[in-house]
C-alpha cells in the first residue's frame, strides 16, 4: 500500500514535514521490505511512519490507519537523498531506541 500526506503526496523515506508544527523528518516508511531493519519493524509493529522530531517529540510512529486523520502532520519537501549507509545507520538507531522500550510499550 502506498502511504500518502492528507494533502495527497506519497510519503517516502527523509521527506521533510512539520509536526505539530515542528520542523520534523521521514525515518522510514514502515512496509514489507527487503531491508531486514525496517521489515523486523514492520512485522512487530505493521505499516506507518517513522518520525524524527529532536526538539519536542524525539521519535514518533504514526500508524498507517491514523495517517488519513494526522492533520499535525504536514508535507514540507522530499529531502536530498542520503547514502545509503547512512539511511541504513540512521534506521538501525531507531530500531536499536525501539528495543530499549518496555516490551508492554512497544506492543501498544
Amino acid at each position: 500500500m502506498v502511504l500518502k500526506y492528507q494533502s495527497g503526496e506519497e510519503i517516502k523515506n527523509c521527506d521533510r514535514v512539520l509536526l505539530h508544527g515542528e520542523p520534523a523528518e521521514v525515518v522510514f516508511v514502515s512496509s514489507a521490505s527487503d531491508d531486514p531493519s525496517i521489515d523486523l519493524f514492520y512485522r512487530e509493529h505493521g505499516e506507518g511512519i517513522m518520525l524524527s522530531e529532536p526538539k519536542v517529540f524525539g521519535h514518533a510512529f504514526i500508524p498507517a490507519n491514523q495517517l488519513d486523520e494526522a492533520e499535525y502532520l504536514k508535507y514540507v519537501s522530499r529531502a536530498d537523498s542520503l547514502s545509503r549507509d547512512s539511511k541504513k545507520s540512521m534506521i538501525q538507531g531507531v530500531v536499536e531506541w525501539l528495543k530499549q522500550l518496555p516490551k508492554k510499550i512497544r506492543s501498544k
